[in-house]
C-alpha cells in the first residue's frame, strides 16, 4: 500500500473523533498506531509501533496538516507493549506550559547512523529550560568537529519535542533552524513556553502577613 493509501486508510470516519486511533487496512507492515491529536501548541500526529514511537509532529494548523507530514513509511518491527494514549496526554501537557520530561518514552532510531544515534541520545539528556549549542552537543556525542553533523540531525529529527532539538541553538545564542511549516517561529515560542514555566515555580510563595 502506498503511503497516499495509508494516510487516506487512516482519516477519520464521518462523525469520528479526530482523536480516534486507527490502523492502516491490509497493511503488509508491522502493525502501528497513527493518533492525530490537539494541543494548545497546534494539532499534534502521532506515529509508533505498540512500543515505540517513530514519528511525532506538532504546532500544526489543522488536524489534515498534521496527518500530511506523517510518513507511514517509517513503520519497524516491533513487540506490542505500550499504550500511547497517556504520552499524548503528557505532550498536551506540555504543550499547556507544564514541565514534563519525555525521556522514559521509548524511540525508534534503527535508520540512523551510529553517530546520528550518539546525537540524538545526548540531545535527549538536555534538561527542560536549558539550551546547548551545536558544537558542544557535538562533544557530548564524541565527535568534536560535528556541528554541521549535529545540525542536519536536528533537521532530520523525527520525534521533535521528546528529541528537545528546540534547546539546540548556535554558539551566539541565536536560536538556529529549526523544521516543520513553522520554522524558527516554532522554536522560538517553544523555548519561551519552558522559560515561563520554570519562572513560575521558581517564584517564591507570599509569606502570610502575621496578625496584631
Amino acid at each position: 500500500m502506498s503511503v497516499k493509501a495509508q494516510k487516506q486508510a487512516t482519516r477519520p470516519k464521518r462523525g469520528e473523533s479526530p482523536n480516534h486511533r486507527r490502523k492502516p487496512r491490509n497493511s503488509a507492515r508491522e502493525q502501528f498506531q497513527l493518533v492525530v491529536f490537539p494541543t494548545d501548541l497546534g494539532w499534534g500526529a502521532l506515529l509508533a509501533t505498540k512500543d515505540k514511537v517513530v514519528q511525532l509532529v506538532l504546532g500544526r494548523a489543522s488536524a489534515a496538516a498534521a496527518l500530511a507530514d506523517v510518513d507511514t513509511s517509517l513503520v519497524e518491527d516491533a513487540t506490542p507493549k505500550h499504550s500511547w494514549q497517556k504520552l499524548i496526554t503528557r505532550l498536551q501537557d506540555f504543550a499547556r506550559g507544564r514541565i514534563v520530561d519525555f525521556s522514559d518514552v521509548p524511540l525508534s532510531f534503527a535508520d540512523r547512523t551510529p553517530l546520528q544515534q550518539a546525537i540524538l541520545r545526548e540531545c535527549r539528556k538536555v534538561p527542560y529550560g536549558s539550551t546547548i549549542s551545536y558544537s558542544e552537543l557535538a562533544v557530548r556525542a564524541g565527535a568534536p568537529r560535528a556541528a554541521r553533523a549535529v545540525g542536519s540531525t536536528m533537521a532530520a529529527c523525527r520525534q521533535g519535542i521528546i528529541v528537545p532539538c528546540h534547546r539546540v541553538i548556535s554558539a551566539s545564542g541565536a536560536p538556529g533552524g529549526f523544521g516543520g511549516p513553522a520554522g524558527v517561529g516554532f522554536k522560538r515560542q517553544l523555548l519561551e513556553l519552558e522559560r515561563e514555566a520554570l519562572a513560575r515555580t521558581a517564584k517564591p510563595r507570599s509569606q502570610p502577613r502575621s496578625g496584631r
